[in-house]
């Protein structure tokens, strides 16, 4: 949610399961935009849920499993934060949610 990076210093963000782990989602995928250049590109592999989770995973932690976010509400905040051109495919079972390839990129 707050890297220490320079604005535009990256031509990729390569991610695996990290953004399920920020509180913020949202925030997160404003700073990867941020370090991004123009025409840099998103990839990561992330997580998904597909309606409710049993109730003791909710409690876990706000930021593991209890703290993923349904598909429509991480392609809000991707898209939210500026990248276009947004993928989210390859969904395979993973415990109580999906795993999700994310594509996407900075407009140039």
């Amino acid at each position: 949610e707050d890297l220490p990076l320079a604005d535009g210093c990256a031509d990729l963000v390569y991610a695996n399961a990290s953004f399920n782990l920020t509180a913020d989602k949202s925030a997160a995928f404003r700073e990867a935009f941020r370090i991004l250049r123009p025409g840099g590109r998103l990839l990561a592999r992330d997580l998904v849920r597909v309606g409710p989770l049993p109730q003791e995973v909710m409690e876990t932690s706000t930021a593991s499993l209890g703290g993923v976010p349904e598909e429509p509400d991480l392609r809000a905040a991707i898209e939210g934060a500026g990248f276009t051109d947004l993928e989210i495919d390859d969904a395979q079972p993973f415990s109580y949610v999906m795993s999700v390839r994310l594509r996407a990129r900075v407009p140039d």
